[in-house]
């Protein structure tokens, strides 16, 4: 049975024994989650203009896009259970340091080739961030605390789509495109700062070699409370890597607006990825989370429709028609994590890695499919995300009929 998450006062105190030092982690889980949207989006209204200076056609520009996604779900696949072995702490520096210095490079980088091969290795690298910090998540809190938690991190993390493109066109009025890389590295050392502050939080480390570690990965897997989850909910990545990968071409070349416009079109879209924590949160006090997830995924079907039936006739009503599916992927994000991580008591940090690595390695192959020559990419965003909510509501429906969910509240 997918646990509900009954809170566990005594556990809770063991956990919190000092509170200063979870504020701190908590904190540092913060940055560390917000860091790869930034990493994403703050370029991303550079992109026809990188396009030029580096003589790049845009599907070759794109596949530096796609690469660093699934370079990324890579990384994420490594690191959680690499954090079981040595600890979070060590593999957050590690990775982190390696991502200043990547990031750097991608900056120095003097054709597309290069700028392809330093954002794989950036993408690699920062895949620590998520799959570590989400562990840390599983290890300090327990039952509502542990979901409220995952809420407050879902919506610090949305503060990075919002202000990263408005942040990155107002950085290219004052400098070229490669010195958005070097404020990528400069947040990166901040968070790496952050890392080597903290104390650890896993309470007892691995004793089992490398690969052995590694393995652990299909060990999870065998767990059939967490892998029946994943097909319902992993696909939800394509939501957010198709619109991040279509949208500047949507929004610039076929409607024709400017690098500022795009900008704040984009963060309009990416607002309701902070407001769906919170609309979560209290939608939770009155329905069971079951039926919030099983609505939501039906919603982002209906965006895929709206999106191919008016989509195309101006910017705002492809994004109002974009505006339900970003949302109803932020107001599951909460109870996915919960529940996807409630299911393991021990090999934390690899059922986080599996869990966003498949949210991410999806994420990418759709937004790679969206990214082919088409002939309609508001078309094509529309398809994408009605096939989405298809798959991921049949999916979840089927998954309801092995378990039953309870509102952790109850």
């Amino acid at each position: 049975m997918i646990q509900g998450g009954a809170e566990d006062p005594a556990a809770d105190t063991r956990r919190f024994m000092i509170p200063k030092k979870s504020k701190v982690v908590l904190l540092v889980i913060i940055v560390l989650n917000a860091l790869p949207a930034l990493a994403t989006d703050m370029y991303l209204a550079a992109l026809p203009t990188m396009s030029l200076e580096l003589a790049a056609p845009v599907s070759l520009l794109n596949l530096n896009l796609i690469l660093f996604f699934l370079f990324y779900a890579i990384g994420l696949l490594i690191w959680g259970p690499l954090s079981d072995r040595y600890g979070r702490r060590p593999t957050l520096v590690i990775g982190m340091a390696a991502f200043v210095l990547f990031s750097v490079l991608c900056g120095l980088s003097t054709d597309v080739y290069q700028l392809i091969v330093f954002r794989s290795l950036e993408g690699v690298f920062g895949g620590v961030a998520v799959a570590v910090s989400i562990a840390m998540v599983k290890d300090i809190y327990e039952g509502k605390r542990r979901e409220r938690t995952f809420a407050v991190v879902s919506i610090m993390m949305a503060f990075g789509p919002i202000l990263a493109p408005i942040a990155g066109a107002a950085m290219l009025t004052i400098m070229e495109w490669r010195g958005i890389f070097y404020v990528l590295a400069a947040l990166g050392g901040a968070a790496l700062l952050g890392c080597i502050l903290m104390e650890e939080s896993l309470p007892q480390k691995s004793d089992r070699r490398i690969l052995a570690t590694l393995g652990q990965l299909r060990v999870v897997l065998r767990n059939k409370d967490y892998s029946r989850l994943l097909p319902s909910l992993s696909p939800l990545g394509i939501v957010i890597f198709v619109w991040v990968g279509l949208s500047t071409y949507v929004f610039i070349e076929d409607f024709g607006l400017s690098q500022g416009e795009f900008s704040l079109f984009f963060a309009c879209n990416a607002l309701f990825l902070l407001i769906g924590p919170f609309l979560y949160l209290f939608l939770a006090k009155r329905f069971d989370r079951l039926e919030i997830v099983t609505v939501s995924l039906g919603m982002i079907g209906v965006s895929g429709i709206l999106i191919i039936l008016v989509g195309g006739i101006g910017p705002v009503f492809f994004l109002l028609s974009v505006i339900p599916a970003t949302l109803c992927v932020s107001v599951t994000r909460t109870p996915s994590l919960d529940i996807v991580m409630s299911q393991m008591d021990t090999d934390v940090g690899s059922a986080s890695s599996i869990f966003n690595f498949l949210f991410m390695a999806v994420g990418a192959t759709g937004m790679m499919i969206a990214s082919l020559d088409w002939g309609n990419r508001v078309l094509t965003t529309g398809i994408m995300f009605a096939v989405v909510g298809a798959v991921s509501l049949a999916s979840w429906l089927v998954v309801l009929k092995h378990y039953a969910v309870r509102n952790p509240d109850k």
